[in-house]
Parts: structure tokens; sequence; C-alpha cells
């Protein structure tokens, strides 16, 4: 029988440092209050990437999303305190939390993705992303109005 682990010993432990991280930098973007740019930025933006890169194994992905979810779950947590929203209320800010911070922290895991195509699946592959890209800052857009 052999022996097959989902996550590699690595993932595993980059996917705890991930939702540590998420949770730490939602907690500094509450306390920054409308600053919340100023800690969730840099960890959009810089955190994200070099957790994926350099602790993640195999599972690359699945670490860039437990970094984002963490986070937007932490956000949910801290505003379900105000009382119960609404369902509605709760998955358009689940959404939009989520969507931003996957359209903003993906350029290294998207590199990392798209790394393994060659010739012209490279730029269906390519073109694929960005306009999935495109249409979630599309969606998001239209939520937020």
């Amino acid at each position: 029988m052999e022996n097959r682990q989902i996550l590699s010993r690595r993932d595993g432990v980059a996917m705890f440092i991930a939702a540590g991280l998420g949770v730490g930098f939602g907690y500094l973007s509450i306390l920054a209050g409308y600053g919340w740019l100023i800690a969730a930025g840099p960890y959009l933006v810089l955190v994200i990437p070099l957790v994926v890169t350099f602790l993640a194994d195999q599972r690359k992905l699945l670490v860039w999303q437990a970094c984002i979810l963490s986070l937007v779950l932490y956000v949910l947590a801290y505003d379900s305190r105000l009382g119960w929203m609404g369902w509605s209320v709760t998955l358009k800010v689940a959404f939009v939390f989520w969507a931003i911070g996957t359209i903003f922290s993906s350029p290294v895991p998207a590199s990392i993705f798209l790394r393994r195509f060659r010739g012209r699946s490279k730029y269906v592959a390519v073109t694929a992303a960005i306009l999935f890209l495109a249409a979630l800052w599309t969606v998001v857009w239209r939520a937020t109005r």
C-alpha cells in the first residue's frame, strides 16, 4: 500500500504559516481603521508572494489561497461581532475581499502556474488568466457599486 500524502510536510508548514499571517495581517488591518491599506497592501503584494515562493512546495496555489482566505475569514469574524449582516451582505463582503486579495497578489502565483506551459498553449493560458482577472475585477466593481 502506498503512502500518499495530500500535503507534504513543507506544504503543511506553509499552510499553517499562511493561515497565521492572514489572521495577523487581518488584525493589523482592523487596527489601522481606514488606513487598512497600509497593513493589507504589503501583505497582498509582498508577503503572500514570498510565502508562496519560498515556503510552499508542491501546492503553491493552495497555499496562495490559504493566505487570502484566512484574511477573509478573520474580517468576517470581526464583522460578525457587530451583529448578523445577513447572508447576502456576508457573501458579498467575503467575495469582494477574496477577489481583491486574489487580484493584487496574483502576479507571482500566476507566473509560477504559467511557467509549465510552452509555445502556443502558454499564450492561451496567459490570455485566459488575464481574462479571468479582468472578469473578477468587473464583478467586484459591479458588486461594490
